[in-house]
């Protein structure tokens, strides 16, 4: 496999890391997401905005752009106010300006605008952030995991459609890295993806472009190491900033799983879920009933897990769980479950060897 950059872009941090493909020696980082880095920068700007980009993760930059629109003027481009909501009039709702990239552009040639650009690939940080890691050769391929709520048709909401998404595949086959997807088979409706590749397809050198959902690459993740610890199933849990999935595999193959907000995490709760999800009485209105995402029960296991395994940056909050959960380090580290479940759906994807 080709010099390989992967990239989980989370709500709280941005997890990078790189490998030549060959002997794999790993060169990673853990920085600010860019929601956290991008937010700041809003924060500590001061007079009217001009914002353009494409469409990023929202959260704090969401907030910071509402919250300065309720001072002073803030313009987005229709593509950048995406991040804020599909819908430009929900955008207006809250009193920012939604306009073209030509309005946009005279606006800014006024120089009274300070001018931002939006986006979850920051190239000139990631370039620096890999010449500080030393890295031998410029990445060819590129693995990128996040989370797309998509665009619902009318009469669906966004998690609905996205659950749906995932059901449809899993349904066909229940493998994760059958959920890895090639940059050219985004589905329209998922628009962060396609901006994401886009922006990532202006490095210079990449020849190929892999996308997959951060809960679920993080998943994946935490299957190498219970496999390498000799476990024919286990329960995974990633307990990430702002959600959580957890979900039973077997042998690589999802039997079920659910996905909950992180703020709303309660152990005894969280317990009850866990319990349901091995029983293989899990329903996916149970979950969307306490406010979270949703659920999908497939074919039981052969037998209980072996392993319990618990990743991401937030797993102290299920310190209280009566079940047996062990801390995981997949690749070594915690903090890269998404990267090693994006490198994992990589060298295993049939779609994904022809371009080796």
């Amino acid at each position: 496999m080709k010099p390989t950059l992967l990239l989980d872009v989370g709500a709280g941090t941005l997890d990078l890391m790189w490998t030549d493909g060959r002997e794999k020696p790993f060169f990673k980082a853990v920085a600010a997401s860019p929601v956290v880095t991008m937010a700041r920068r809003i924060e500590r700007i001061d007079g009217p905005l001009i914002v353009g980009g494409r469409e990023m993760g929202g959260g704090p930059v969401s907030r910071a752009l509402v919250e300065r629109a309720r001072r002073q003027r803030v313009v987005m481009t229709i593509q950048a106010a995406a991040t804020i909501h599909n819908d430009p009039r929900r955008v207006r709702e809250r009193g920012i300006e939604v306009v073209t990239p030509e309005q946009a552009a005279a606006i800014a040639a006024t120089g009274e605008f300070t001018h931002l650009e939006l986006g979850d690939i920051d190239r000139a940080r990631i370039l620096s952030l890999l010449d500080a890691l030393g890295v031998a050769e410029a990445p060819r391929r590129l693995g990128i995991c996040l989370q797309d709520h998509g665009r619902a048709p009318a009469g669906t909401s966004q998690l609905e459609y996205r659950h749906r998404s995932w059901v449809q595949q899993l349904e066909r086959e229940p493998r994760l890295e059958r959920l890895l997807i090639p940059s050219t088979e985004i589905d329209e409706t998922f628009s962060r993806l396609r901006s994401a590749a886009a922006e990532a397809a202006l490095l210079e050198g990449i020849e190929d472009i892999w996308l997959m959902d951060s809960g679920m690459a993080a998943v994946l993740g935490g299957w190498q190491e219970a496999a390498a610890r000799g476990a024919g199933a286990a329960i995974i849990v990633d307990v990430a900033t702002s959600h959580t999935m957890a979900a039973l595999v077997e042998a690589g193959r999802l039997c079920g799983f659910f996905e909950m907000h992180t703020s709303d995490l309660e152990p005894s709760l969280f317990d009850e879920m866990i319990d349901a999800l091995l029983q293989g009485r899990l329903e996916h209105r149970q979950v969307v009933s306490r406010g979270g995402h949703g659920a999908w029960q497939g074919r039981a296991p052969a037998g209980r897990p072996q392993l319990m395994l618990l990743v991401g940056p937030q797993r102290r909050l299920l310190a209280g769980s009566r079940h047996p959960f062990m801390p995981g380090a997949p690749l070594g580290d915690n903090m890269m479950a998404g990267c090693a479940g994006l490198l994992a759906a990589l060298e295993s994807t049939p779609a994904s060897a022809g371009h080796r």
